[in-house]
């Protein structure tokens, strides 16, 4: 899969469930989707127990 159809599907994910949606590569924030703006960020909490290895995908 081409980049741009990783974004669209996060986006596609974000708009259907109403849940935030982060993608990671290597640790390093490459894209964020929500529809709702919260006064903090849940995911902060547990970011550092979610990358176990050095390249993790993470969808939430």
């Amino acid at each position: 899969m081409e980049n741009e159809d990783y974004l669209y599907l996060c986006t596609m994910i974000g708009n259907l469930s109403g849940v935030p949606v982060r993608l990671y590569e290597e640790e390093k924030p490459v894209y964020f989707h929500s529809l709702v703006a919260l006064p903090k960020d849940p995911f902060q909490l547990v970011r550092e127990k979610s990358f176990p290895s050095p390249t993790v995908w993470v969808f939430m």
